[in-house]
């Protein structure tokens, strides 16, 4: 139970992480001389929770794993 909830709570925290780093990339390249960009947060949210929640879920084991065997 510790393990899962330890996992859960990496989740969450890297899905923080990606969502915050995709926005910030949105802005950046939406962004030129003339003008600022916007960001995507929403679209930065889908991409976290539905396009890559896998590989979010499995580098969250894999910190999990290193987390309690360290």
């Amino acid at each position: 139970m510790g393990f899962a909830l330890t996992w859960t709570v990496f989740f969450l925290k890297e899905t923080n992480v990606f969502t915050l780093m995709a926005s910030v990339s949105t802005y950046y390249f939406d962004s030129n001389a003339q003008r600022d960009g916007q960001a995507s947060v929403m679209q930065a949210v889908k991409w976290a929770n539905v396009t890559h929640a896998g590989s979010i879920a499995l580098g969250s084991f894999i910190h999990t794993l290193i987390k309690v065997i360290v």
